[in-house]
């Protein structure tokens, strides 16, 4: 567990200090569902992912900010699951 957030936040510098395309953002959340697939599979959940309808109206938000959500949301798992 602590690979893949050390992993994340190296991921998260690398990007950090490049000008983001649309494309950098959609690789980017193509590899953080490999990675929630895997932690799936490592905590033995056999239900397949939950279907969202689209959002719509959405603005764009700061890049730290949704950092910070994510990381509150990993924190909050190891607590529930450790």
């Amino acid at each position: 567990m602590k690979k893949i957030v050390l992993l994340l936040l190296t991921i998260a510098y690398i990007f950090a200090y490049r000008v983001k395309t649309p494309s950098d953002v959609y690789s980017y959340a193509m590899l953080l569902k490999e990675k929630v697939i895997y932690l799936r599979k490592k905590a033995g959940i056999k239900k397949p992912f939950p279907v969202v309808q689209v959002q719509h109206n959405k603005i764009p938000r700061h890049v730290i900010q949704k950092a910070l959500e994510i990381l509150n949301k990993i924190n909050t798992y190891r607590i529930t699951h450790n």
